[in-house]
């Protein structure tokens, strides 16, 4: 839908027009050990990010609402914190039927 998902620091890499048009490689091309990432900031959409812990802060009935909109903005120090769900910070959202 051509929504932001991930933003931060990469490096070093030799970055190329071919790595950024091909998306069917993009996931690969970033997750690749070599690249240092950093300062990630990943934007979790019509779903929740962490169902258990999340729904502790929204009661049983969880986040709700979320068809197409923002579900969490998470910010995580590097890769590692990132691909352990370590975040450093985080804003959850839930949403009433008129998308308030």
């Amino acid at each position: 839908m051509g929504r932001t998902v991930e933003s931060g620091e990469i490096g070093p890499v030799s970055l190329t027009q071919a790595n950024v048009d091909n998306y069917g490689t993009w996931q690969a091309f970033l997750h690749n050990s070599a690249y240092s990432r950093s300062d990630i900031t990943y934007t979790q959409y019509d779903e929740s990010f962490n169902p258990p812990t999340i729904n502790q802060k929204f009661g049983a009935t969880g986040q709700q609402n979320l068809r197409g909109r923002v579900a969490s903005i998470l910010s995580f120090d590097d890769k590692a914190a990132q691909f352990s769900n370590n975040y450093r910070h985080a804003t959850h959202y839930t949403y009433d039927v008129s998308g308030n």
